[in-house]
């Protein structure tokens, strides 16, 4: 409740114009009952010879006209009001979890998991939507209208006032296991939720590999398991919650029938009080009463599954990231082109033995470091540590002679060109991909980037050129081609670090050649990070660094580890012929 009444303040403008609205429909409300009941009594001609007043009739008719223009009139306000701020409010949470979500660290996103932070930003937001929206319309109209109307019973007809607090306990204790009943499963089905949006999402980010293994029957027969367990537990909810209406009207035509019955020996009782616009105005009351109580509990009916969407929006929220900029942290440092790894290490939080244990070496602007090892040796790990998008466990990383940490992410991030392992390509144009690395860059620079990754070539066969649509992920295409974009967005950044992750495996070996020359141009005032799986994309390095289990073992040129460095020779008899290994 905490988080929705924090956002509920941001916008206490329409909350205040709400409780004026609230003022007026109550108003409404009583008020019509009140004339309605003095027409019948005063104005309108009855069996005891009374031939009616006209005057005062259309008096209260037009009283009547007023206070139900009134009544429209803040209904009007307090439905704009409600769905004002309920959808300024779910901008606002879906705007604050995806921001602290784009600062999650690898650690933070898989404690969560990806498809569970869908289901957070958009399903639990949508229920807190619901909430507000309900709250804004009965959280005090209803308490409001329930305290006038009971002493307005208590002043005219007190005789039926036990009729209504009877009924009200019965209500409130419907509400009550209505409440009691939903909130586990909704706790449940949120979850279940998240298993189907799992399931979901795999089957569509795998689907080539579904179709290659022949597995559409099990990944369907998989899906309806879990689709099942979600159905099952939501039509349990829902029968819950939809029953809560048609028990409330049963109990409320009961209490008609009941008050109509002792209604009927008190009018009759000689020198009675009791006339038919009183009883007529006792049960308008009534059903303003018991409807406001149905209203009222609408939000205790929601509260629950509120609470868990709340509780797991605010588990994003207030989770503390485990990279994150220190106080005062540096946005400038004369930069003198070096970047050095001093003892540094890491492991994961779920694991006892290091992925990288003590790595040293010093890479310079205008030299090349390569990295190469088997599968599993550390490569991509180590250099996920210089942009911080995992922190060392121990030792430091110094950037210009400052520890990394030091510095203001924005800024860190600011000076490195990083083209990750799998090439991700975004919705949109092949030039606003490649403008993703430099917002501002010309048309100019962003051609000159193209032309280095290789890529302008096949840009410009395309139909619209540089203006050419990409779909999601890029799946438009090929895996060389979305390398080669990618490679570009990091170029045209003109960053002080380069650091290719595998950039070139879908490559073939002259476009890989011709782009290594033209990015030595390029790069020649920056240095230059390379994870390769073939020696012969590293063969020119300035410095070769090869990892195994974590540890390096071999560091050198290529001639020096062809000599010294057992490791690197295996893997160049793999690779290489034996003209090459000469």
């Amino acid at each position: 409740m905490k988080l929705i009444f924090s956002y509920l303040m941001k916008h206490k403008k329409y909350f205040i114009l709400n409780l004026i609205a609230i003022f007026g429909v109550a108003i409404a409300e009583l008020g019509i009952t009140l004339v309605i009941s003095n027409i019948i009594d005063k104005a309108l001609p009855n069996n005891n010879g009374f031939a009616g007043d006209y005057d005062l009739m259309i008096k209260l008719g037009s009283l009547l006209i007023v206070v139900a223009l009134i009544g429209a009139i803040g209904n009007v306000i307090t439905n704009f009001a409600s769905v004002r701020t309920s959808t300024l409010i779910l901008v606002d949470i879906r705007n604050d979890v995806f921001k602290k979500v784009q600062t999650f660290s690898s650690e933070e996103i898989s404690q969560f998991g990806i498809s569970s932070l869908i289901t957070r930003t958009t399903s639990d937001v949508f229920q807190i939507l619901n909430f507000v929206s309900t709250f804004y319309r009965v959280a005090f109209m209803s308490p409001a209208i329930i305290i006038v109307a009971l002493f307005l019973v208590a002043k005219n007809i007190p005789s039926l006032l036990p009729a209504t607090l009877i009924s009200i306990p019965i209500v409130i204790f419907g509400i009550f296991i209505v409440i009691k009943l939903s909130k586990p499963l909704s706790e449940r089905q949120q979850v279940n939720l998240d298993k189907l949006n799992k399931v979901t999402r795999e089957n569509l980010t795998g689907v080539r590999v579904v179709r290659a293994f022949r597995k559409n029957k099990y990944e369907a027969e998989r899906f309806d398991e879990v689709s099942e367990r979600y159905t099952s537990t939501s039509l349990k909810l829902f029968k819950i919650m939809t029953s809560t209406e048609p028990i409330f009207f049963f109990i409320l035509n009961l209490i008609v029938v009941i008050t109509l019955y002792f209604a009927g020996f008190e009018a009759n009782r000689p020198g009675t009080s009791l006339t038919i616009g009183r009883i007529t105005e006792f049960f308008d009351y009534q059903f303003l009463i018991m409807f406001s109580i149905l209203s009222f509990s609408m939000l205790f009916v929601l509260y629950p599954r509120t609470m868990v969407s709340a509780r797991r929006i605010s588990a994003v929220l207030n989770t503390d990231i485990s990279i994150k900029n220190k106080e005062n942290a540096l946005t400038y440092v004369e930069k003198k082109g070096t970047l050095e790894f001093k003892n540094v290490s890491f492991k994961f939080v779920d694991s006892d033995l290091p992925v990288l244990d003590n790595i040293n070496f010093t890479a310079k602007a205008g030299e090349t470091v390569s990295f190469i090892g088997s599968t599993g040796s550390g490569k991509s790990t180590l250099i996920n540590l210089v942009p911080r998008l995992t922190d060392v466990t121990s030792g430091e990383i110094l950037l210009d002679g400052v520890n990394i940490k030091d510095f203001d992410l924005n800024y860190l991030r600011s000076k490195i060109g990083f083209i990750p392992q799998k090439a991700i390509l975004f919705n949109g144009t092949i030039e606003s991909n490649i403008r993703y690395g430099k917002k501002d860059a010309t048309k100019e620079e962003i051609i000159n980037a193209a032309k280095v990754a290789q890529a302008h070539e096949f840009i410009v066969n395309k139909e619209l050129g540089y203006n050419d649509p990409i779909s999601e992920m890029g799946a438009n295409l090929s895996g060389g081609q979305r390398q080669r974009v990618s490679i570009a967005r990091a170029i045209v950044k003109n960053p002080d670090i380069y650091i290719f992750d595998d950039s070139f495996s879908a490559l073939d070996y002259k476009t890989a050649s011709n782009l290594n020359q033209a990015l030595k141009e390029v790069s020649k005032n920056a240095i230059t990070l390379i994870v390769a799986q073939r020696i012969s994309q590293i063969m020119n390095s300035d410095k070769i660094i090869v990892l195994n289990k974590g540890k390096i073992v071999g560091i050198g040129k290529h001639k020096e580890l062809m000599k010294d460095c057992q490791i690197y020779q295996e893997i160049a008899k793999s690779q290489l012929s034996e003209e090459e290994l000469q």
